[in-house]
């Protein structure tokens, strides 16, 4: 199997990651699991966003894009 040798971390070991966070999520005790991995990122994030002076993290579109 090709995760048993190695190759998935070496070859793409953001994909490795995505699997486990994927099955990670799907375990019952995740619950358990979220103040050590979802909150560390949501803490990093909100911290990014203060440095950077952004008041309301937004993904969609702002009205320069549209009106351009």
């Amino acid at each position: 199997m090709w995760l048993a040798d190695g190759a998935a971390a070496s070859t793409a070991p953001v994909l490795l990651g995505q699997m486990l966070f994927r099955m990670l999520r799907a375990s019952p005790r995740y619950p358990q699991f979220y103040p050590v991995f979802e909150q560390t990122k949501a803490t990093n994030a909100s911290a990014y966003w203060n440095t950077q002076g952004i008041p309301v993290p937004f993904n969609g579109w702002s009205t320069r894009e549209r009106s351009a």
